[in-house]
Order: C-alpha cells, then sequence, then structure tokens
C-alpha cells in the first residue's frame, strides 16, 4: 500500500515541534512601533480641521497645510 505517511501526525512532539515553527512570533518591539507610528500620524493629522476652519484663502490654507506636513516628516 503507497501514500503518504501520516504517522508523524499522532506524535505529539513531531506535531508540536511542526506548529511552533509555523507560528511567527510578534516582537514587542513591533508593538511599540507600531503605536508610536499610529500616534504620529493621529497627532500629525489633528491640526488640518482647525486650518480648514480659519478665514484663509484656499491657497494660503494649502500652502500652510503643505508646510505642516512638510515638519510631519
Amino acid at each position: 500500500m503507497s501514500g503518504t505517511n501520516i504517522s508523524y501526525l499522532f506524535d505529539l512532539d513531531t506535531s508540536w515541534y511542526m506548529l511552533v515553527e509555523e507560528l511567527h512570533v510578534i516582537d514587542g518591539a513591533d508593538i511599540f512601533a507600531a503605536i508610536s507610528v499610529l500616534t504620529d500620524l493621529i497627532c500629525s493629522l489633528l491640526p488640518f480641521p482647525i486650518l480648514w476652519s480659519l478665514q484663509l484663502s484656499p491657497r494660503k490654507k494649502i500652502a500652510v497645510g503643505v508646510l505642516m506636513a512638510l515638519g510631519a516628516m
């Protein structure tokens, strides 16, 4: 009888090892970096609603918005 040997599925040591090989552990530094990028993005976008409510011409609003966006870099 030829076929695929599936006996390794019933061996707990081998199947656990294969499961651990497949898992991708997320490091705490990656989570911290993602939160940091998200808060930076939110903080850089907060002033824009106030900018659009100012009594400036649309051209000046765009110019100030571009300068603020350059500062976010």
